[in-house]
């Protein structure tokens, strides 16, 4: 058993690596009118009090020359400003009496390009309907608080043509819709007083933006389908993209919906057209995109859109048969209405107005008051019997007979 701990403690003096604790990642130095600051990151599987070591050694010739302690700290950054020519640059980690090995770079504070840091990477341009928006990565080993800059310039023969400043941004995207022709756009990073080199890309916004589907309005009108189609838009302001390339058609795709195999395609030089030859009482769905003839480009389709169709226009003859329909059932109506109100004045006239009348001293006998001691008669005595007498009335009608 104590040869087995003795081999171990022999590996870890003797083994290169072994036994060692992570050695500090992204070493930079930020330089900036010869105020050197070298930076670094601890491991993330490294806890606890570390010490860092930093040293530098000349770049020469010579194998005289060795390396000189500049600082030892618990931070994560060296004050190297005491470096004024190309050396190498040292730091390693301690913990306990652990050590980490040497992480070394080469930095010559004359050399322009030293002190930059990484240039964002993946930049890519994302256009639709001329909606630009520049997207970039930051590099893996670029922390803290970095500051983008974009900014572009038209391609053409000028050699006068500047770089203009789009944005300036802590975000990894810019709005770069400000760019309407062919250009190149550029990104660099900055952090504190380093930056990082150009990354350049060229950008053609006729021939790479996304073209969007057409605003799509499809009405049914007697056996045909009316087709309106307008836009595509550029953003909110209503302006389109035949303002933009010029030219743009349209490629109408219409099909009946129980045969969505069988496809009708037309090419829509105007904004409106009529789909003829389609059968009655049927449903028809239509899409339709934008199509630019000077770049052979086509943009996506527009959701479909569904009519039926109706019976189309009516026959003249038919129209005939129905106008005298019409007027032979109203004729019909008007005689049966004449009839009905003949009949009914008949029946009032004779409930109200009869053909015979009562004689006139009947009538001024019945209209005088009954009610007077001298109209009434005599009343009878108990001993006497009852009287009276026969009444005739004779008509009018029966006299003239």
């Amino acid at each position: 058993m104590d040869y087995h701990y003795g081999l171990i403690i022999l590996l870890c003096f003797w083994v290169p690596g072994f036994g060692k604790i992570p050695a500090p990642i992204n070493v930079t130095m930020d330089s900036f009118n010869f105020r050197n600051i070298l930076r670094w990151i601890q491991p993330d599987d490294l806890r606890g009090d570390v010490i860092y070591t930093v040293q530098s050694k000349i770049d020469t010739n010579s194998t005289t020359a060795d390396y000189k302690t500049i600082c030892v700290t618990h931070e994560l950054q060296c004050d190297s400003s005491v470096i004024a020519t190309k050396s190498y640059v040292r730091v390693k980690a301690q913990q306990n009496f652990t050590e980490s090995e040497w992480t070394t770079i080469h930095f010559d504070p004359l050399s322009e390009g030293f002190w930059k840091i990484p240039a964002p990477i993946n930049v890519t341009m994302d256009s639709f309907n001329f909606k630009n928006i520049l997207r970039w990565n930051r590099p893996a080993n670029l922390r803290g608080d970095v500051i983008y800059t974009v900014e572009y310039k038209m391609d053409t023969i000028s050699a006068t043509t500047n770089f203009k400043t789009i944005c300036v941004t802590r975000e990894q995207q810019c709005d770069s819709s400000a760019i309407t022709y062919k250009s190149y756009v550029r990104v660099k990073a900055q952090l504190n007083s380093s930056q990082s080199e150009w990354t350049t890309i060229h950008f053609d916004p006729f021939s790479e933006t996304i073209i969007g589907y057409p605003e799509l309005k499809v009405s049914s009108r007697s056996g045909y389908l009316d087709v309106s189609v307008d836009g595509p838009f550029i953003g909110t302001n209503r302006e389109t993209l035949k303002e933009r390339y010029g030219e743009i058609t349209y490629n109408v795709l219409y099909w009946k919906e129980s045969d969505p195999e069988q496809i009708f395609i037309i090419n829509l030089l105007q904004n409106t057209d009529i789909l003829g030859d389609l059968e009655t009482w049927t449903m028809y769905c239509v899409k339709v995109q934008a199509y630019v003839p000077e770049y052979n480009r086509t943009g996506k389709f527009s959701p479909v859109t569904c009519r039926q169709t109706t019976e189309g226009t009516t026959p003249s003859w038919k129209i005939v048969v129905i106008f005298l329909g019409a007027m032979a059932l109203s004729a019909v109506f008007i005689l049966l209405m004449a009839f009905v109100i003949f009949k009914a004045y008949g029946m009032i006239h004779y409930l109200f107005f009869p053909s015979y009348s009562f004689p006139q001293h009947l009538k001024e006998y019945l209209s005088g008051p009954f009610y007077g001691a001298s109209y009434l008669p005599p009343q009878p005595g108990d001993d006497c019997g009852e009287s009276s007498e026969q009444l005739t009335f004779i008509s009018e009608e029966k006299d003239a007979v």
